[in-house]
Parts: structure tokens; sequence; C-alpha cells
């Protein structure tokens, strides 16, 4: 994500899921169940530490919303198709509400608002169109301007399946799409951003430890901002603005304190201070605590994914 972008993850697939309705309930997104209520989207997703959600198994198939031949032409149809980790499948939740790939946002045609009506890539043009809320109580992606939901069409699955917009009907297979939690990849190599030993506690300092795959370094991003481990958001320490103020979580409040921007060279910036998350000295040792700091480009400033 180049220029002044700022989207609040960096891309991950936007995955369908369908199978028995009973199994589907079963195998409910794990790691980011903690983060509850509509508006709830994707971390990053690195490809080394799959995302829990993302079934692989002979009990279901999985399909992701595609951008056909990578095109980016205005009024491209979008489509369903087997998950293969192109750039055509690779989306970013901006903090805008918008869904975006290859530079293109998902839309709705021409502001549609009818069952059947097709949804398309055009330029990001903040427009409610461009709007889509999912939910992961639900798993579903609502456009709220027409109230109805990410769907495919006559609710098949088929490779090549165009999306449209339908009736929010979570009794149809084809209205579920999981957007799974992932862990946040530190510019310090094989290092992640950590919840060290699983803390829920409120000042529980963020730190850095070796990619694993855990729970705690799974983590979620909202619309609104917030960056979600276990239930808690990404907090700057009372609300401080100086370089060294400890990087913790905390009861997600909506205060501008847990409000995190994408900046141009993959920084994580404080949207109060204007300062970066920061590894201090760029230190790859285990269990080193984050704070805040002057945004210099450094390695231990740049948090991406796979």
């Amino acid at each position: 994500m180049g220029g002044s972008s700022r989207a609040s993850v960096r891309p991950a697939l936007l995955t369908f899921r369908y199978g028995p309705a009973d199994l589907r309930r079963a195998y409910k997104l794990g790691a980011a169940a903690a983060s509850r209520g509509a508006g709830e989207t994707v971390a990053i997703v690195d490809a080394s530490y799959p995302a829990r959600g993302r079934i692989a198994t002979s009990l279901f198939s999985i399909a992701c919303a595609d951008d056909p031949g990578f095109r980016t032409a205005n009024g491209t149809v979008l489509e369903m198709w087997s998950c293969n980790g192109g750039s055509n499948q690779r989306w970013t939740m901006a903090s805008d509400g918008t869904l975006r790939v290859l530079g293109k946002c998902m839309d709705v045609r021409h502001s549609g608002a009818a069952n059947g009506t097709l949804v398309d890539l055009w330029s990001c043009n903040g427009t409610g169109a461009q709007q889509w809320r999912h939910s992961i109580e639900a798993d579903t992606l609502m456009n709220p301007q027409s109230g109805a939901c990410l769907n495919g069409v006559a609710f098949r699955k088929a490779n090549g399946t165009k999306l449209d917009i339908f009736e929010c009907d979570t009794s149809t297979d084809t209205a579920f799409w999981h957007v799974p939690a992932g862990p946040i990849l530190s510019g310090v190599g094989g290092k992640c951003l950590d919840d060290p030993g699983f803390r829920t506690a409120n000042g529980t300092r963020a730190g850095i430890w070796s990619c694993n795959g855990g729970s705690n370094q799974r983590w979620s991003a909202a619309g609104d901002g917030t960056i979600k481990v276990l239930g808690k958001c990404l907090d700057v320490y009372r609300s401080g603005t100086a370089s060294g103020t400890p990087v913790d979580l905390w009861s997600c409040s909506g205060t501008g304190r847990q409000q995190w921007e994408v900046g141009p060279g993959e920084e994580l910036i404080d949207s109060a201070s204007g300062k970066c998350l920061d590894l201090p000295r760029n230190a790859a040792v285990n269990g080193t605590r984050l704070v805040l700091g002057k945004c210099t480009e450094a390695a231990g400033e740049s948090w991406l994914g796979g």
C-alpha cells in the first residue's frame, strides 16, 4: 500500500465457506471470535501460518472472491473462484469500510439495492455502493446502503459464478464469507506482533515473538481503525504521545489511543500522535516490548503480511 493509503490492514484472502450448516457452526472462527459485532474485519494473514477458519478439509470446499483475469477496468464483475493465493484474490479492508483489490474497490453496480444486482470493481469513490460490513457472528458481508449481503448469483458455488447482492439469509450457503484473523509480521525477520503469555489483563505490554501461529498472534482489525487480539485492543498507554510511550492491550473503548493507520512504508501509525508502532533498536529478541517512536522507516517500524 503506497502513498497516503489509510487502509487499516495488509491484504488477505477473502474466503467463502460452504458446507453443512451444523459443521459450519462447529468451525466458527476461533482466534477472532472474541471480536464481536458487525464491522469486524480481517487482520494480516501470512501464508506460512494459515488463519483459523480457512477450512481446507474434505468436509468443505473453499472459494474466494476473485477479480477474474486480474482485470482492473471499471465494471469488471467479480466472481467466485477456487482460492489460489493470487493477487486478484488478496483484499484489503480499508478504514473507510471499502474492500480493495489491485487498486479498485468492491462496488454494487449502479448503487443498486435489488436482489441480484451484480457486484463489480470500480474506482474507489467513497460512495455507499462501496461500503461493506463483515459480521463475525453471522459470517456475512453486508452493503449497508442496500441492506443486502454479498452472494453468489442464483446461490451457485462453481468457479466463475458471478457475485451479486441478495437479502441477507444465513440459511443459504453462498451468503457466508469468512475473513480470518492472522499474524502481523515485523520487518525484523521472523518476528510477529505478540500478546505475551496470552494475557488479557488491561495494561499487558505488546511485544514481539518468533512467529508461531498462536491465537495470541492472530490479530483482527475493524473498519474503525482498531486492532484486536483475544478480545482486547492495541492501545497507547494513558493516551501518551511522546516517543517511548508503551503500547499495551486494553479494553476496547473507541478512543483515539486505539486508532491505527497504515503508512506508506507499512508502518502502523497511532492516529492521535502521528508516531509509529516501534520495535526499539530493531531488536530481534523475543519478548522485546513495543513503544511509540518517531517514524523513521526503520525495519522495526514495518508491519506487514505474507
